[in-house]
């Protein structure tokens, strides 16, 4: 699994500082180029001019989208900006969560500005709606075009939204926008260390349409590529630069179990051999007897059930029916597990083949811990053939060392 950290913690988020920083992470400039191309003829913008830079910012290099437009200047709708978006669309060929992406971006950006300024038209806080087009609709294909929206958790740091005030079409407003606090409801944020608007609203419904969660801790990662996203502005002492890790998820999965433990001091061994062959068959994920000295010096063993909450009640059931116990103890917990998978073996004995099912287990990498074959397959071979439960065993894992 990979995961996309967002580290936003020093100059926050903007449309193009995220855009510039999946170019730096690897998207082709001339994707990007056409799509600039597609959006300004869907608009019908005078002109525009468009080019990718490497800047420096805080003597820390960085790509850079310079995008200049001039566009008529009547304000759209909420429904026309969501047309528009379709059309943009239609001629991109991008794969389902990638449009979903930008289209719930843009709502959101629609939404919150009509519940903030209660009409149907949108003021978007962008220099140009070409400006949000590419922002979001770029994203998307950058997106899609690292393969970034598959088997990826996309994370992001707290965010540093900025200080001072701004101006734009419904005059002058404190830094964080308006627009862009009600996108960020549920995620860590601060200021920032410069009276500047750090965090636009663009960038915050990106980051909200995006991301898995927040935390404000690195996750534990092996880092691939590091991407350098450069804003328009060069603050003193502040590098206006947003940084993307792409990386290979380093922690295990977790999944709640639940434990079951009585103790029986009046059972016999014939018994307690039922109960463990019963209980896994009725869905137990494991079955262990603990033998122990009790009260009075009693030898006691311990029942220990590990199972699913889907089967507690059932398997207590049958613990209470089997046995003479009169309580049984239920513990929630959790457990690591690594991913597991099953492949078949061919095995040759004697000119005849055989399949064996084997038990392997991996790393969030893909890599092969263990693997072990299944015993009673083995077993039965080794009946038909004659052959020790040894052989047959080290013969499947010879066959499984080379498939």
């Amino acid at each position: 699994m990979k995961i996309l950290y967002i580290d936003s913690s020093l100059s926050g988020i903007s449309g193009d500082k995220f855009l510039s920083s999946l170019i730096d992470l690897g998207l082709e400039e001339e994707k990007l180029r056409e799509l600039v191309r597609l959006i300004a003829q869907e608009l019908n913008v005078k002109s525009y001019s468009f080019s990718v830079e490497e800047v420096l910012r805080g003597e820390f290099r960085a790509k850079y989208i310079n995008l200049k437009v001039e566009e008529s200047k009547r304000f759209k709708e909420g429904n026309e900006l969501l047309s528009l978006l379709e059309k943009i669309l239609d001629h991109l060929k991008l794969k389902s969560k990638a449009r979903e992406f930008s289209r719930r971006a843009l709502k959101e950006l629609i939404r919150v500005e009509g519940e903030l300024h209660k009409e149907s038209i949108v003021h978007l806080h962008e220099i140009s709606y070409m400006d949000t087009f590419v922002d979001i609709v770029g994203s998307a294909l950058a997106l899609d075009n690292l393969n970034l929206l598959e088997k990826t958790i996309i994370i992001s740091s707290p965010i540093a939204l900025g200080g001072g005030l701004i101006e734009f079409s419904h005059g002058k407003v404190n830094v964080p926008a308006p627009a862009t606090l009600e996108l960020l409801k549920g995620f860590i944020v601060y200021g920032g260390l410069v009276k500047e608007e750090l965090t636009t609203p663009t960038g915050a419904a990106i980051l909200s349409s995006l991301t898995n969660y927040c935390t404000d801790t690195l996750p534990k990662m092996r880092i691939d590529k590091i991407g350098y996203g450069a804003g328009k502005k060069d603050f003193p002492n502040l590098p206006n630069i947003l940084r993307v890790i792409l990386g290979e998820d380093y922690s295990f999965k977790e999944e709640p179990i639940y434990i079951l433990e009585t103790n029986l001091d009046d059972v016999t061994g014939e018994t307690l051999g039922y109960l463990i062959n019963k209980l896994i068959k009725e869905g137990a994920k494991d079955v262990n007897v603990i033998p122990m000295i009790g009260k009075k010096s009693r030898v006691v063993n311990m029942l220990r059930v590990i199972c699913e909450n889907k089967d507690l009640e059932k398997l207590s059931n049958f613990i209470f029916k089997e046995t003479n116990t009169l309580g049984i103890r239920v513990i929630p917990c959790s457990r690591y597990v690594l991913l597991r998978e099953e492949v078949k073996v061919s095995i040759n004995i004697e000119g005849k083949e055989f399949a064996v099912k084997v038990k392997v287990a991996k790393d969030e990498r893909g890599e092969i811990l263990s693997f072990k074959p299944e015993f009673e397959e083995v077993l039965k071979i080794a009946e038909e053939t004659n052959l020790s439960f040894k052989e047959v065993y080290h013969l499947v894992l010879k066959s499984f060392s080379y498939s």
